[in-house]
């Protein structure tokens, strides 16, 4: 039910990173107040979240699938299925990203990207796109194909802006290949943001694309080069202007170094993505991804043959609780940085924040930070077992 619901007696995640017992109320999908605790006996349609953190849902610029299922599909079956999962860990809003195909068959694919876009029935709002790829260096491609990655191509990112809209959020590319500066300049005036990523460039290279527009690094210190002295991450860090996405996986970057980063540039910064792929939510063992990579999963990683990382299977929540456990990050910054930081990476205004007219978009955390509900447009779409949400509402389990 999302007319009239309270979430009552909550530890609410305020705007200013203060986390207050307060009462969120809804109202026609969005926060309609936040209110001190009621202390009367609760109204049917309230949900009483006494003990539980209430936090915004978690945004994840940088998810490819789950459960087999990838956006490259480009089928509202294949991201309902991929929703269905992701709600049940917390997070609510999405740009789906693309793997790297060749020209004709990319094209195919993230041209079916518009059917599945908005408030999903299952509550995941996709918000948008975020091309990982084709534009990325042969030499740092990671495990996307060799066969598909290639030099940005104006004409093809002309027609990839007409065919997605305002839907093309996010664009992946390595600034040092040829045409790669005017790409990001072409971008920006499309108002896309430009993420510098899957990259060999040095220093002044990435400057060069940053002066052009790019505002954005894709998985920090994954799929660049290490070098000494004027490198591409040291100039990523240095700029104030520039957001890093980094996976809080344990595998991709170790605690440690995800400790200095929250301390060297702040959760305003730093956006925490899943980098999710098709194996996220699969068991272990080997299995297959959409565009043909063979993959073995185990220990909560997923690697290719030759033993290099391919995507993660790490969903948001558990990377909440790597980061607090593990990289003993104040909880209000990780939580930051897994909602208000990310959306307004994407000039998401009304994501990310618990306040007043923003969307009702909410995660209710147990003292273990496990998920113990999701509420998505106002509507409670997940629930653990035990837990009561508000009733008549058809929230799964």
């Amino acid at each position: 039910m999302n007319v009239g619901h309270r979430i009552s007696r909550g530890r609410v995640l305020l705007p200013d990173g203060r986390i207050r017992e307060r009462d969120v109320v809804i109202d026609g999908g969005r926060i309609a107040g936040i209110e001190q605790p009621a202390r009367s006996g609760l109204d049917a349609v309230d949900t009483d979240a006494d003990g539980l953190l209430v936090v915004p849902g978690f945004v994840d610029t940088h998810v490819h699938g789950a459960l087999g299922r990838n956006f490259m599909e480009g089928s509202p079956d294949a991201a309902d299925a991929i929703g269905a999962f992701l709600v049940r860990h917390g997070v609510t809003s999405v740009t789906a990203a693309t793997a790297s195909l060749p020209r004709p068959a990319f094209e195919e694919s993230v041209g079916r990207f518009p059917s599945f876009l908005g408030r999903r029935a299952h509550g995941l709002d996709v918000l948008g796109v975020h091309l990982e790829g084709p534009f990325l260096s042969p030499r740092s491609r990671g495990a996307h194909r060799a066969d598909a990655v290639r030099d940005p191509d104006l004409a093809e990112i002309g027609r990839l802006v007409a065919a997605l809209g305002d839907a093309l959020l996010i664009v992946t590319l390595a600034p040092e290949a040829p045409h790669a500066l005017e790409a990001v300049r072409t971008l920006r005036s499309a108002g896309v943001s430009v993420s510098i990523g899957h990259s060999d460039a040095d220093g002044a290279t990435a400057r060069a694309a940053i002066a052009a527009g790019a505002s954005r690094a894709t998985h920090l210190f994954n799929a660049m080069p290490e070098r000494r002295g004027d490198s591409l991450v040291s100039a990523l860090l240095a700029d104030p202007g520039v957001r890093v996405e980094i996976i809080a996986d344990g595998h991709h970057v170790p605690p440690e170094v995800v400790a200095a980063l929250y301390r060297e540039v702040g959760p305003d910064r730093i956006v925490v993505v899943s980098d999710g792929s098709d194996g996220t939510g699969l068991p272990d063992g080997p299995h297959r991804r959409w565009e043909g990579t063979d993959v073995v999963i185990s220990e909560g990683a997923s690697r290719t043959h030759e033993g290099m990382l391919a995507g993660s299977v790490t969903p948001l929540d558990d990377a909440l609780r790597f980061l607090v456990s593990r990289a003993r990050v104040p909880l209000p910054d990780a939580l930051r940085s897994l909602s208000t930081t990310p959306a307004a990476s994407i000039g998401a205004s009304q994501k990310g924040r618990i306040r007043v007219d923003a969307d009702a978009d909410l995660v209710l955390l147990d003292p273990d930070l496990r998920v113990v509900a999701t509420i998505a447009g106002g509507r409670t779409i997940h629930r653990a077992p035990g837990f009561v949400g508000a009733p008549g509402d058809g929230a799964s389990t």
